[in-house]
């Protein structure tokens, strides 16, 4: 993916790299990419987990791509390809450095840069280049997201306390008898 990133015209680069506190207008910031990006994003992992699971059931495979696709793992994958970084090396001298910093590191922004990058490789090299490239970068979001049971499943009381599950009632009777 970085090298795809890194093969960006100048033009196509400064649009994925400009965040909307210093861009002239709205529309010369990354966002219109964030926004074709989300869709390339989407696309990809769906069609991984549709070719690479042919029993998973609709309703799992679309929680799987929730939690892949979701802000928090596309700020992980951001960070992995260091496109952070990427945002304070272009942005500097545009916006004061403390705030660059913030910017930086803040997930919201390294998601939307991601998917600014996604639409911005997307544009350039075609979805056959931008799709294995996403599937080999959200490898380990996938992974994570096939192994890991989401807290949304556990019941409200119980996630907020942290108190162990309820026992079942079959364990119950084994000790009464």
């Amino acid at each position: 993916m970085t090298k795809l990133i890194a093969a960006l015209p100048a033009d196509r680069l400064e649009n994925v790299f400009t965040h909307s506190s210093w861009a002239p207008d709205r529309a010369s910031s990354y966002e219109r990419l964030e926004f074709l990006g989300d869709s390339v994003l989407e696309l990809a992992v769906a069609r991984a987990l549709y070719e690479r699971y042919p029993d998973f059931s609709e309703g799992r495979m679309a929680k799987i791509r929730s939690h892949v696709v979701s802000r928090a793992s596309c700020a992980v994958v951001a960070r992995e390809l260091g496109l952070g970084k990427l945002l304070a090396e272009r942005g500097g001298g545009l916006v004061p450095p403390e705030e660059l910093e913030k910017l930086a590191r803040n997930r919201n922004v390294l998601a939307a840069l991601l998917e600014a990058c996604l639409a911005g490789v997307y544009l350039e090299h075609g979805f056959e280049a931008v799709e294995e490239a996403v599937v080999a970068a959200f490898e380990g979001r996938i992974a994570y997201a096939l192994t890991s049971r989401p807290p949304s499943r556990q019941p409200r009381s119980r996630r907020s306390t942290g108190s162990p599950p309820p026992r079942s009632l079959s364990a119950s009777k084994r000790r009464l008898e």
